[in-house]
């Protein structure tokens, strides 16, 4: 009996799958969201602590135990590095005033809308420079300040709420940036220590805050200041 054919058909057997176990299989994420998060705290710490000098590529890689290529893998160059660190900071703050119910009483919610953004700002002390434009030789692109603003909606809607219900003058816009600015120079007071201890801090918040609502409802109420 010929077996010259049946050898073949192993040989074609045994060959086929080696052939094919050699094709490019897709390569697995070598940096993954783990290794990003390490990078963008270790970077927030840097530029805190020594500005936008001290932070390079291979001084953050080395603080974090991973290579430069890791780096330029998960953001590109330094330039994204920092743009992720913005986009992180407004994300965190972002999440923490949707995370603020809407209740009965507009002015409560402005109360604990500015409660939200002190809790932001302790929470990212490292990237608030950053994300207020106080780091020099960066600045953010203008998709990134569009989307830093759009933090501000849980604040202009409370407000709004508040002036259909009479109780703050018709300026949402006027008001909206000045209860922001209000809370931005309370955050920028206390990351700077200036503000005493955190129990201090919390009462000098609650009674800005109060006073200014208080304020403007005067001026509505009593049709002038």
């Amino acid at each position: 009996m010929d077996h010259s054919f049946l050898v073949a058909v192993l040989i074609h057997c045994n060959v086929t799958p080696l052939r094919y176990s050699g094709q490019a299989m897709p390569r697995p994420r070598e940096h993954d969201e783990t290794t990003r998060q390490r990078l963008l705290d270790r970077a927030g710490v840097i530029l805190d602590e020594e500005g936008l000098a001290g932070l390079s590529t291979r001084r953050l890689a080395l603080d974090v135990s991973t290579t430069t290529r890791a780096v330029y893998s998960l953001f590109g160059d330094k330039a994204g590095l920092l743009r992720a660190l913005y986009r992180a900071g407004f994300e965190t703050l972002r999440g923490q005033t949707e995370a603020v119910p809407v209740t009965a009483d507009p002015l409560d919610d402005i109360a604990s809308l500015a409660s939200a953004y002190r809790d932001s700002a302790l929470r990212n002390r490292n990237l608030y420079s950053l994300m207020f434009d106080m780091v020099p030789g960066w600045r953010p692109q203008p998709e990134d300040q569009a989307f830093a603003r759009s933090t501000l909606r849980p604040l202009a809607a409370a407000v709004a709420r508040a002036v259909d219900r009479g109780q703050l003058p018709d300026d949402v816009r006027g008001l909206t940036t000045e209860l922001f600015a209000l809370v931005h120079g309370l955050a920028s007071l206390e990351l700077a220590g200036l503000l005493g201890g955190a129990e201090e801090a919390a009462a000098r918040w609650e009674s800005a805050v109060a006073a200014a609502l208080r304020g403007h409802r005067a001026t509505t109420v009593g049709g002038g200041p």
